[in-house]
């Protein structure tokens, strides 16, 4: 909920300029579906999550009562959802009780026709190494020589290199394939082609006309109607997506809730929760968290612990901090924050960009906001370099930051300052986090 002493023309600013993209680009009829199955949903006592994903990211969002989170209070940004100068779709993460869930969908159905809404069909493919592995069977090659040539295929942030890279990579890969040009040639045809259908965990379409007069009908095994084209086809099509997700932490915290009325008479409702407990921060600082979500690992809990505060800034931090990559960060970040190790910000506009942040780069929006300080990024601008910096691709990497370099030098600042900040960003590309998303699920295990 908005606080009652606010900058009113701040807000007003900010929901007109969302107002007028959103009608430019003709997402009007979007926020109102998911602005109705939601309010289906609270109106039934059938809870519904903060808004996880970019949209906590939009102040119309919060308005319309789809998320939780004031973006303007934690500095969240509309172009990370909603880029005015990019043609992308908006996506709204909409989590719901898991055992109710099915409820809304039904809603759904019921309201815009059966022939309207499906579930989105997926088609898993082959991993290189399976396709080795497939194609030696037919071809009778023993098994155990493919596990250790699949042995030399590299993967790159958990994903496994496709054959023409792995080949790039490793010289002794291709002394294999002049031993089995026919594995290796076959291999090649296959590997993109779809395996198996299957349906999207979470993905839902909902059309003004019959989905089958422009998209092909398969029956999932319970018999509901799933699209024969896969997400990224659909929206090629002009399709949104809605995403419905069943959250089992929304489920406990209803039978708590529950409880407490049963036993105690008194009625809670967890989207008044304001995030401003210290009873519940200290909770999460000195380690009890176990079935809270997001935040109960051991690891978690050591970060938490390791903090002399503890409050709701802290818990998006670490929330983005503690995963492959960024948790690096994680023994300097704890040491700045409790005051024990000294820092400098390299420039007045990092610094207020990073100050809630100890002058380490957490978030994308960080990014996004000093390439707006600093090179007079527009904000869609900005976020194409987001976009561009998680790509996990060296030379598009390298690309944007002499990209950011040059606009930093037309606005006078020094080759000293234009190598650090390439510095700052270069091992950020590729693990920087959606605060947005870190927002909400910090709110979630704050409401667990």
């Amino acid at each position: 909920a908005l606080e009652k002493d606010i900058d009113i023309v701040k807000y007003q600013e900010r929901m007109n300029y969302e107002l007028k993209i959103v009608a430019d680009k003709g997402f009007s009829a979007y926020f109102l579906i998911v602005w109705d199955f939601i309010k289906y949903a609270k109106d039934n006592q059938i809870l519904v999550g903060p808004g996880r994903g970019s949209g906590a990211g939009s102040l119309l969002a919060l308005l319309l009562k789809i998320t939780n989170l004031d973006p303007i209070k934690y500095d969240l940004l509309f172009e990370r959802f909603l880029n005015p100068e990019r043609n992308a779709l908006p996506d709204f993460d909409v989590d719901f009780d898991y055992e109710r869930r099915h409820e809304v969908i039904e809603y759904v159905v019921e309201k815009y026709g059966a022939e309207q809404v499906a579930q989105i069909g997926t088609f898993t493919t082959l991993s290189t190494k399976a396709v080795f592995k497939d194609i030696a069977r037919g071809l009778g090659i023993d098994h155990t020589l493919i596990n250790d040539m699949n042995k030399l295929i590299p993967q790159k942030f958990g994903k496994v290199y496709t054959i023409e890279d792995s080949l790039l990579e490793v010289a002794e890969l291709r002394e294999w394939k002049v031993k089995y040009p026919e594995l290796f040639e076959l291999a090649e045809k296959v590997e993109k082609l779809p395996r198996s259908a299957s349906v999207h965990a979470c993905g839902l379409l909902i059309t003004p006309d019959p989905i089958w007069k422009s998209a092909p009908i398969m029956r999932s095994k319970e018999g509901q109607a799933v699209t024969q084209y896969d997400g990224p086809t659909l929206e090629k099509l002009g399709y949104v997506k809605f995403d419905f997700l069943g959250l089992k932490n929304l489920s406990v915290i209803n039978i708590a809730r529950n409880l407490v009325k049963e036993r105690h008479g008194i009625h809670i409702d967890p989207d008044k929760l304001e995030p401003d407990d210290e009873k519940v921060f200290k909770t999460i600082r000195d380690g009890w968290t176990d079935g809270l979500f997001q935040i109960e690992s051991d690891g978690m809990k050591k970060m938490f612990k390791s903090l002399n505060k503890v409050d709701f800034k802290t818990l998006i931090a670490g929330v983005s901090l503690y995963r492959p990559g960024p948790m690096e960060n994680i023994p300097e970040y704890s040491a700045r924050a409790n005051g024990i190790r000294e820092f400098e910000y390299l420039s007045p506009e990092i610094k207020q960009v990073t100050s809630e942040t100890f002058g380490i780069l957490v978030y994308q929006e960080q990014i996004m906001k000093m390439s707006q300080l600093l090179g007079g990024y527009s904000a869609g601008e900005a976020d194409m370099l987001r976009k561009g910096m998680g790509k996990k691709d060296d030379v598009v990497v390298e690309g944007e930051i002499k990209k950011l370099g040059q606009r930093m030098r037309d606005h006078g600042h020094n080759e000293t300052l234009i190598k650090q900040v390439g510095d700052l960003i270069r091992p950020f590309a590729g693990y920087g986090f959606n605060k947005s998303h870190a927002a909400a699920y910090a709110y979630i295990a704050y409401q667990t």
